[in-house]
């Protein structure tokens, strides 16, 4: 297949682009500075994926949009927002309408299966980054798009280890603080770009 990463140059999306061209996809890395680092072996583009006729050309003729776009900062932001705008906009010029978006676990309906402590840490600490995340979040749902979200737990650079994905809906309480490996993200989100019986669907991933 042919695959779009927007956030190529972070690090996850870095993990994405590896593991799919190490599964022989052919991958447009998007990122938004000419400096910006990116994987050997992807096309580099470099483009503001938050404008839709920007992410529309770079993406047009491709299978499908997988993004890994990340704030550094606890404070308020649109950036999530603002980015599925862009995959909105860009899929009714051109550019492909199967999605995948890493969020996290936590935001919307997912914190509901967290643990008291977790929960309080997703309204206090992450209550800015997880309100945008749910926001876009219900953006995707009222879309047309062929989306997959993909929500892990607190993220590491681990290797790759055994992890399970299960969908929101049939999702019972996580104790304490669940964890993914940015590996798994990859993992998952390559695995899935032409799965679909995700579509359309939120994916809790947690490692084992």
């Amino acid at each position: 297949m042919k695959l779009v990463v927007i956030g190529a140059n972070g690090a996850t999306g870095m993990r994405i682009v590896n593991r799919a061209l190490a599964q022989g996809h052919e991958v447009t890395a998007v990122v938004r500075r000419e400096d910006a680092e990116s994987p050997a072996g992807a096309a580099r583009v470099v483009a503001d994926p938050l404008d839709f006729a920007a992410l529309a050309a770079c993406a047009a003729g491709h299978d499908a949009i997988l993004g890994a776009l990340g704030v550094r900062s606890l404070g308020r932001t649109s950036l999530m927002q603002r980015s599925v705008a862009a995959l909105i906009d860009a899929a009714g010029h051109g550019a492909p309408s199967r999605v995948l978006v890493v969020s996290a676990f936590g935001v919307g309906d997912t914190a509901q299966a967290a643990s008291p402590f977790a929960r309080l840490l997703y309204r206090t600490v992450m209550r800015n980054i997880f309100d945008d995340k749910a926001k876009a979040e219900r953006m995707l749902e009222d879309s047309p798009l062929e989306w997959t979200v993909a929500s892990p737990g607190t993220l590491s650079n681990k290797p790759l280890r055994p992890y399970e994905a299960t969908e929101s809906a049939k999702l019972g309480t996580l104790p304490g603080l669940p964890s993914s490996t940015r590996e798994s993200v990859a993992d998952f989100m390559v695995r899935t770009v032409a799965d679909p019986t995700w579509t359309r669907k939120v994916a809790v991933l947690r490692d084992l």
